[in-house]
C-alpha cells in the first residue's frame, strides 16, 4: 500500500508521524512524509523518503518568533507563518502521489488538522486520496467534557452542558474564522472546491473519512 504522511510543526509535533511512517515502512509499505525542509536528514535516517512543503526560511521564521510559545497567540503564529505557507505544496505533492497509486489503489494520508493542504487534497481527488486525521493531544479535538479547555482556559465544572458549545463558537466568531477564512476561501475558489462549513477549525479542518488520537483512552476520553 501506498502511504503519505504530513507532520506540520516542531519536533515534538514530527516524531509520532515519523515512528507511524517507519513502522509502515517495516511493514513493506511505501510511505512518503511530508514536512519542513530542515527535518528532511532526520526523517531519511529513518528509512522513510521525504518531501519539503515548507522552507527553511518559514521553518525559522515560526520557530524563532517572539510570540510562539504564548498561550494564546501562538496558534496564531503556527497559521500563519507554518501551516499557510504549506498549503499548496501539500496539496499538489499528494496529488502527484496519489496519481502515482499502482492498481488505482487510493493514497491513504495521515495528516495532523493543521495541514489544510491535505484537506484541499482530499477535496480535490476523494476517489484517490483517503484522509486520516492524527491527534497527538486531546485539544486537538472539540470536547466539551469536563475538564474543557478553550485555548488557554478552563471552563468552570458547573457551566451546563448546554452552554459549553457556545464558547467554542466564540473562539471561532472572535478568533480563527477571521484569521483562516479569508486565506482558505481564496483557495477553495481557485480549485473549485465543496463550500466550506461555517467551522473551519470544529469541521472541515478534520476528516470525514477517519481520525486517530495518538494517546491513551486513560489520558483523555476520546469525543465520539
Amino acid at each position: 500500500m501506498r502511504f503519505a504522511v504530513v507532520a506540520l510543526g516542531s519536533t515534538g509535533d514530527l516524531y509520532p508521524f515519523l515512528a507511524i511512517a517507519k513502522a509502515l515502512v517495516a511493514r513493506g509499505h511505501h510511505v512518503t512524509l511530508l514536512s519542513q525542509a530542515p527535518y528532511e536528514a532526520q526523517v531519511r535516517a529513518e528509512g522513510v523518503d521525504f518531501r519539503a512543503v515548507v522552507g527553511g526560511v518559514e521553518h525559522r521564521k515560526t520557530l524563532e518568533h517572539p510570540l510562539l510559545w504564548h498561550s494564546l497567540h501562538g496558534f496564531g503564529v503556527l497559521w500563519r507563518h507554518l501551516a499557510v505557507p504549506a498549503i499548496e505544496a501539500t496539496c499538489e505533492a499528494l496529488g502527484e502521489l496519489a496519481s502515482g497509486s499502482e492498481n488505482d489503489a487510493r493514497l491513504t494520508v495521515l495528516a495532523t488538522p493543521m495541514a489544510a493542504g491535505a484537506r484541499f487534497a482530499r477535496e480535490r481527488w476523494p476517489d484517490r486520496i483517503r484522509l486520516v486525521s492524527g491527534y497527538t493531544a486531546p485539544m486537538g479535538l472539540r470536547s466539551t467534557e469536563d475538564p474543557m479547555f478553550v485555548g488557554p482556559w478552563r471552563v468552570p465544572h458547573w457551566t451546563p452542558q448546554a452552554w459549553r458549545p457556545m464558547f467554542w463558537n466564540m473562539l471561532d466568531r472572535w478568533k480563527l474564522e477571521p484569521m483562516a477564512r479569508p486565506g482558505l476561501e481564496r483557495w477553495r475558489a481557485r480549485w473549485g472546491t465543496p463550500e466550506l462549513p461555517a467551522s473551519l477549525f470544529g469541521e472541515w479542518l478534520h476528516s470525514p473519512d477517519q481520525g486517530l488520537a495518538l494517546y491513551p483512552e486513560w489520558f483523555a476520553r476520546v469525543p465520539r
